[in-house]
């Protein structure tokens, strides 16, 4: 009944359920892999997207070769700029148009 619930085979749901039983392990410790960029270049790369907002994820991942020389997929990229809290870039680019004319008013006030 999980299994078809979830939509994962049996076996697997059985696994987990002994691992949990005999183990107490609640997660998987496979860990994930190594980043390709080190502390520095993420820091760069953040420090960057936040003062300019490409309209492309290809935009990205070519500024990210030209600056560090490591090659991303676009969905390479997409699961990275999640992972350090980028929203999409249509909601960047709409976020950059909306403070754009709301210092523009401000201006305008003052």
């Amino acid at each position: 009944m999980i299994a078809q619930a979830l939509r994962l085979h049996e076996t697997s749901i059985t696994r987990h359920i002994d691992d949990f039983v005999n183990k107490k392990k609640l997660k998987p410790e496979n860990g994930g892999s190594q980043s390709y960029l080190s502390t520095e270049q993420t820091e760069l790369i953040v420090n960057h997207l936040e003062e300019k907002v490409y309209r492309y994820s290809y935009q990205i991942v070519d500024y990210i070769w030209a600056i560090c020389e490591v090659c991303f997929s676009l969905s390479g990229l997409n699961k990275w700029l999640h992972q350090h809290g980028f929203s999409s870039l249509r909601e960047s680019l709409i976020n950059l148009i909306f403070k754009s004319k709301l210092n523009s008013l401000k201006s305008i006030i003052i």
